[in-house]
């Protein structure tokens, strides 16, 4: 599929070993939904609600999904990179594999649900917030994460020791302390 603008429409099903390029679906109502084996380039879905019941092997490349609601509940192998999710709220209720975003804006996005095994990397989570049910696995190491909150549900993540200084009086403060 390629070259399409259908901003606003609602509809379900699965799409698979599939390749989508330049598409505009802003807007849109979309869900339940299964993507296997998919990859995806320069795809709009700024301000869309996305139900996945299923996302197994899937690329999202140089996209833009800014106030993006998406709701996944099994995740094995999504790849993000070089994409605009700033203001996204994004569940995962449960990550199977590995989901990396990669080179990504995700300024004051929300991140709830099974945080597992996802890899940030060099992307800026400028004034995003986390409300994990689980985080063993989850990297921020090589991220921006300026104004962050969320730290105490974000057990078993990794961070830089730079950046644990650097988020020291942001979860001091979460947990109650007072810095003088």
């Amino acid at each position: 599929m390629s070259d399409v603008s259908q901003p606003g429409v609602v509809g379900e099903g699965s799409l698979a070993r599939s390749v989508v390029t330049r598409v505009n679906l802003g807007e849109s109502r979309l869900g339940p939904l299964v993507l296997a084996d998919v990859r995806t380039e320069d795809v709009d879905l700024s301000n869309a609600h996305l139900d996945f019941e299923t996302i197994r092997r899937v690329e999202v490349i140089r996209s833009r999904a800014v106030g993006v609601r998406l709701r996944a509940g099994e995740v094995s192998d999504l790849s993000v990179e070089e994409s605009r999710l700033d203001y996204a709220s994004l569940h995962f209720e449960r990550v199977r594999t590995l989901v990396v975003f990669r080179d990504c804006s995700l300024r004051e996005a929300t991140f709830t649900g099974d945080l597992s095994n996802v890899l940030f990397l060099d992307s800026d989570l400028t004034d995003a917030e986390f409300d994990a049910r689980a985080a063993r696995g989850l990297d921020l190491r090589t991220c921006r994460l300026d104004g962050v909150k969320g730290w105490r549900t974000l057990r078993g993540a990794t961070v830089s020791a730079d950046q644990a200084v650097s988020v020291a009086t942001l979860l001091a403060t979460e947990i109650g302390l007072t810095v003088d």
